[in-house]
């Protein structure tokens, strides 16, 4: 629903801020990682968001890029994790130190955060094991200063979004850069990858 917020920032503390946008003030909890890089309060914010849905609340959660939300979104999917262990999480270790983690098999390095047991750290080994290669694409990629996504990471979510699974976007994508070069025009990169994966 809320893709991202920009506007002046009014509140920053290590685990909120509060963002005006149009006169009302938007409060997005945070982790310590995305907090270290707002703005001073006074000056304009832009943060990507993630809206959380439950019976009782809804809660908006603020990133200062793709790779932060990326992550978040793919801790919150595993069983037993939800946003508060995923915020926990990200403000005890950076998106690379969790990729890495995942990678060597580190549970203990994820149990370091509240309320993350040694069940639940085994879970997010096993269940992120298929993407940090994704994930490491997106910490290492560039992102410009309005926190807009690359053109790979771009046309990739425009495949995802159309019902292709990440790998396949994610190969095809690669492959039509390669051959169009850095350049390309995002929409042909779009149109020459569906070709390719359908």
């Amino acid at each position: 629903m809320y893709h991202h917020l920009t506007g002046r920032l009014v509140l920053a503390e290590p685990s909120r801020a509060v963002v005006e946008c149009g006169g009302v003030g938007y409060l997005v909890r945070t982790s310590l990682s995305t907090f270290d890089k707002l703005p001073s309060p006074g000056e304009e914010c832009h943060l990507l968001t993630h809206l959380h849905v439950r019976e009782d609340a809804m809660e908006l959660f603020g990133f200062v890029d793709e790779a932060e939300r990326a992550m978040f979104r793919r801790l919150i999917a595993v069983s037993g994790v939800g946003p508060s262990v995923a915020i926990a999480l990200m403000s005890g270790n950076s998106v690379a130190d969790i990729i890495a983690a995942v990678k060597r098999g580190d549970a203990k390095l994820l149990m370091r955060a509240k309320g993350v047991g040694r069940k639940t750290a085994d879970r997010i080994v096993l269940e992120l094991k298929g993407v940090v290669d994704e994930m490491e694409a997106l910490v290492t990629a560039e992102v410009g200063p309005s926190g807009a996504a690359p053109p790979e990471a771009t046309a990739v979510q425009a495949l995802v979004t159309l019902g292709y699974s990440e790998a396949e976007a994610d190969a095809a994508v690669r492959e039509v850069f390669d051959r169009l070069g850095p350049d390309a025009a995002l929409g042909d990169v779009i149109r020459e990858a569906l070709g390719r994966v359908r």
